[in-house]
């Protein structure tokens, strides 16, 4: 089982530290070879380090780094949030989608119809995916065209019979 080296034993292999480079996507991977959450060539995302050196402790692996001007390349502190997990990351982008196409975080856009809406007016939150939400009249009124569709396609098809 390969194992992380500790910083001193980095130090004396001479094992390089601070050399960087930029992801397709655009994220700084910084060389830090001693790092636990580093991949095996050695390298780590810099705005982790960046959000470890600040809380002066390590992130546990499943904390997601959001970056908020939406800039994969801007590390500074101000711009950093540290989200619990992925679930958190993705309420952040969700609520900075509704505050910028309807002008208020809490609405939701119905999956069926497309119109922003407050929860409150009767729509329902997927449970799976807390991302979509419609409206009850909206899913219901698909249900139905749905079924008609369905209904039509099945006397077509015995009328060719």
């Amino acid at each position: 089982m390969l194992t992380r080296r500790t910083r001193s034993e980095c130090k004396e292999r001479g094992l390089m530290e601070g050399k960087s480079y930029f992801s397709p996507k655009g994220y700084e991977l910084y060389r830090a070879p001693w790092h636990p959450e580093g991949r095996m060539s050695g390298y780590v995302l810099k705005h982790r380090i960046i959000c470890e050196s600040v809380l002066k402790k390590q992130l546990p692996k499943d904390v997601v780094i959001h970056h908020t001007d939406r800039n994969s390349s801007n590390n500074s502190n101000s711009n950093l949030i540290v989200c619990q997990d992925s679930a958190y990351h993705s309420l952040l982008h969700a609520r900075e989608k509704a505050l910028k196409e309807c002008g208020n975080a809490n609405w939701r856009k119905c999956a069926f119809c497309g119109q922003w809406d407050d929860p409150i007016n009767d729509m329902y939150i997927s449970k799976e995916n807390h991302r979509r939400a419609w409206h009850r009249k909206c899913k219901n009124k698909d249900e139905r065209d749905r079924r008609k569709a369905r209904k039509l396609i099945k006397t077509t098809r015995l009328k060719d019979d």
